[in-house]
């Protein structure tokens, strides 16, 4: 994430000026003191480095396919008002059809 940084203080000014000097055997006036050094601005902080970016997310691969199922079934046998089928077969009433046992129950619903 983002950081900051506080800026740097500032420098105290420097001293005032001297006094003036006593008056000289002949009366002239002494120099007067220098003045003192004016400080310098501190430096201003700088600011933080952003955070890295998170990575992405694995992408997922989609499942295989299953297989197809042949949902064509045969007729069934007639024993007078008997329907039924051979033996591995299962009747499905509401089609009125056969299905092998292993996709009766997709084929018929």
């Amino acid at each position: 994430g983002a950081s900051t940084s506080t800026g740097g203080a500032n420098a105290v000014g420097g001293a005032g000026g001297g006094t003036a000097g006593n008056g000289g055997v002949d009366n002239k006036g002494g120099g007067a003191g220098a003045g003192g050094a004016v400080g310098g601005g501190g430096a201003v902080g700088l600011g933080g480095l952003g955070g890295t970016s998170g990575t992405g997310g694995m992408l997922s691969s989609g499942g295989t396919g299953g297989t197809a199922i042949m949902c064509i079934g045969t007729h069934p046998l007639v024993n007078g008002t008997t329907r039924y089928c051979d033996a591995g077969d299962t009747y499905c009433a509401a089609l009125d059809k056969c299905f092998p046992d292993a996709v009766a129950q997709y084929c018929c619903g």
